[in-house]
């Protein structure tokens, strides 16, 4: 079986009859912890009896952490997903959103989109007098256009955004409009102080 087995694990079940202790469990707990992807071992660890494959996963886990957090890339890598799935939650009532959005977003652009969601939620939570005006949908029409001109210098994205934002919402504009508002601030943005 050389050919198609890498290991062989015996396992032997307690038989208080035949008064046999069990024996082997920790072992093949610890290689299924080794040899599957970290996250699925993390989850499969949580619920094995086995210290020795909880440590396992454990030391994988750290492993994982440890490289990641050794680039400014991997740090926004790591905490992209539970950020965005915590501001879709206010926005929405539910992180599945937030999820898929960390997933299709460049890292190097979460600071900045991140930025611009709490700026919108804030800018909904003071502008909203009658309690109507930023519904949980809401957010689904404006991320098409949240998300452009990420790659543009922070400072600018977030005064246009809100810029253009305020109008949208006093002065009731289409989504288109507040599209063409937000690229006409952006270009207004690079007439402004560097230090604003």
């Amino acid at each position: 079986m050389g050919e198609w087995v890498q290991q062989i694990l015996p396992l032997v079940t307690q038989s208080e009859a035949d008064n046999r202790s069990a024996w082997g469990s920790d072992a093949l707990a610890t290689q299924l912890v080794a040899a599957i992807a970290p996250a699925k071992s993390q989850r499969l660890a949580q619920f094995l009896r086995s210290r020795e494959a909880r440590i396992t996963a454990a030391t994988r886990l750290i492993e994982r952490y440890a490289l990641q957090m050794s680039s400014s890339q991997g740090i926004v890598a790591l905490v992209k997903t539970p950020l965005f799935a915590f501001l879709s939650a206010r926005f929405t009532g539910t992180p599945e959103l937030g999820t898929l959005l960390a997933q299709s977003l460049p890292a190097e652009q979460v600071p900045v989109i991140a930025s611009k969601m709490m700026l919108t939620y804030e800018l909904a939570t003071l502008l909203n007098e009658r309690g109507h005006l930023f519904q949980p949908s809401e957010m689904l029409k404006l991320w098409p256009v949240l998300v452009q001109n990420s790659d543009r210098p922070p400072a600018q994205n977030a005064w246009a955004w809100g810029q253009a934002l305020v109008e949208y919402w006093t002065k009731d504009l289409s989504v288109n409009a507040l599209k063409s508002r937000f690229a006409d601030y952006l270009e207004a943005s690079q007439a402004l102080p560097a230090d604003r």
